[in-house]
């Protein structure tokens, strides 16, 4: 008997693969499309350190929606536009508190490395309700 495992074969929506296209809608509804390749954005180097691999990843992953979406300089971003983004692309409070946590992430790299100043990701409140800390 063979063993399961978990393979593009048996789960291909498990793996995210590098030349699968992206697309969404941008803040004045028109479609964007992040084609192969474009994913090259030269801020995407600030996401990752410090964070296990598999984080990395799927942060990555959430900043290049929101550079895809964005469209501009992600520093003339603000805290309405990263809201915009959530609300557009986060169907549920997971999704937006990962989404939130990684552009945090991005920013706070970025004002490290100097590249901007503010962390319009900064004050955002979670979307998840209670402490699920305090769970049993």
């Amino acid at each position: 008997m063979a063993a399961r495992g978990c393979d593009a074969t048996t789960r291909p929506f498990a793996l995210f693969r590098p030349g699968n296209r992206l697309v969404g809608r941008s803040p004045d509804g028109e479609r964007w499309d992040l084609p192969p390749g474009a994913a090259d954005h030269p801020m995407l180097a600030l996401v990752g350190a410090g964070l296990r691999p598999s984080s990395a990843t799927v942060y990555r992953r959430d900043v290049e929606a929101f550079l895809a979406w964005w469209r501009d300089d992600p520093a003339h971003a603000t805290t309405a536009d990263v809201q915009n983004f959530l609300a557009a692309t986060c169907p549920t409070p997971a999704s937006w508190d990962r989404r939130r946590a990684a552009l945090a992430h991005f920013y706070q790299a970025g004002i490290a490395a100097g590249h901007w100043t503010v962390n319009p990701a900064v004050g955002i409140p979670p979307r998840r309700r209670g402490d699920w800390r305090c769970r049993r």
